[in-house]
């Protein structure tokens, strides 16, 4: 598992050559929590982000809704149609870092079909 969530962040980080191209990636796992505090993200410009996390019981190729937002609340990215969970049920997302900005985030992920939050996992990061 961990070459799994390692590998993607290796091709990211390594680039190409030539400096142009693919942007640099940083790379944090996520589990879900309640808390106020999770992985950080350091801010860079011109860099994005990968952010992987796990969500039980997801299957491959159904649709999940994913959501970030401010502290505040506020949503920032909205995807009602996410199907990017593989056999081990993880997922991952590309970010841009220095388009969020600095501050704590929480992505909420949710069965499309669900009527409670019950069936949604919350997962707190930092960008600073």
């Amino acid at each position: 598992v961990m070459a799994l969530l390692i590998y993607p962040a290796y091709l990211g980080m390594k680039g190409s050559g030539d400096g142009a191209g693919m942007r640099q990636i940083q790379s944090i796992s996520l589990i879900p929590t309640r808390a106020s505090m999770g992985a950080v993200l350091k801010a860079s410009s011109g860099q994005d982000g990968l952010i992987s996390f796990v969500y039980p019981g997801a299957e491959v190729g159904e649709a999940y809704r994913l959501v970030i937002e401010s502290e505040d609340g506020k949503i920032l990215m909205s995807d009602d149609s996410f199907a990017g969970f593989d056999e081990y049920e993880t997922g991952r997302i590309v970010i841009p870092i220095d388009r969020l900005g600095e501050g704590t985030f929480r992505l909420v992920i949710s069965s499309v079909n669900a009527t409670d939050s019950q069936n949604e996992q919350v997962y707190v990061f930092d960008i600073k």
